[in-house]
């Protein structure tokens, strides 16, 4: 007889997700002051297309505010982004320029990061070209604030997989297959070296590497 499948997730709401010890701006990208490989543009849709679908799914910020607090923040970073890149040239608005995309996915996090802390359980959001207005409220499971940057880490992570492996806008990128479950560190870690790699032939990094024993990923 075949072995009994293995167990499900903790049925506790949340359970398995790491609190957060606090709330932190991300950083602005360090200064890279040479020319980089364009970035594949449905690459760099993909990431921040995600990104917003995955904010806008979880209810925790009203996208009619988001989208204004983005739009300040790119304003007012903008400036001081360029200036410690000089004498480089970036141009705004072109995603395939990797410093713009450092640049305006650094915002999307930023304007995100500064909403989580005091994000509202029911909230009215604005929508369309005459302003209709509805009441939003929160999946009760996401409740508290601390677990809502694991809880948009692994749903983001879960969505940009998922379009890597299968697809987005008729681009094919070549990411590898889920391992299974029982899958030994040698087969884990090459599936990861496989992810990276697709990630970097697409532009998204210089260069790439996955090791074992706990040596992590960089790029």
């Amino acid at each position: 007889a075949a072995p009994p499948p293995p167990p499900p997730p903790p049925a506790a709401p949340n359970a398995y997700l790491p609190l957060s010890p606090g709330f932190s701006l991300p950083l602005p990208p360090d200064p890279v002051r040479f020319p980089r490989a364009p970035l594949n543009l449905k690459l760099a849709v993909l990431l921040l297309r995600s990104t917003y679908e995955t904010v806008d799914a979880m209810n925790i910020i009203p996208m009619d505010q988001f989208q204004i607090k983005f739009w300040k923040s790119r304003q007012a970073e903008w400036e001081p982004y360029t200036y410690q890149y000089a004498p480089l040239k970036i141009e705004q608005g072109r995603l395939t320029d990797p410093l713009y995309f450092d640049f305006i996915s650094y915002i999307q996090f930023q304007s995100v990061a500064r909403e989580l802390p005091g994000s509202s359980k029911v909230f009215e959001e604005r929508s369309g070209a005459e302003g209709t207005v509805r009441v939003v409220r929160r999946n009760p499971a996401l409740d508290d604030n601390k677990i809502l940057p694991a809880v948009l880490a692994q749903r983001l992570g879960d969505l940009i997989y998922a379009r890597l492996r299968f697809g987005f806008e008729d681009q094919e990128f070549g990411a590898p297959e889920p391992c299974d479950p029982t899958a030994d560190l040698d087969s884990v870690v090459e599936g990861m070296r496989k992810l990276v790699d697709a990630l970097v032939s697409k532009g998204y990094a210089l260069r790439g590497n996955v090791v074992g024993g706990g040596g992590g990923t960089t790029a």
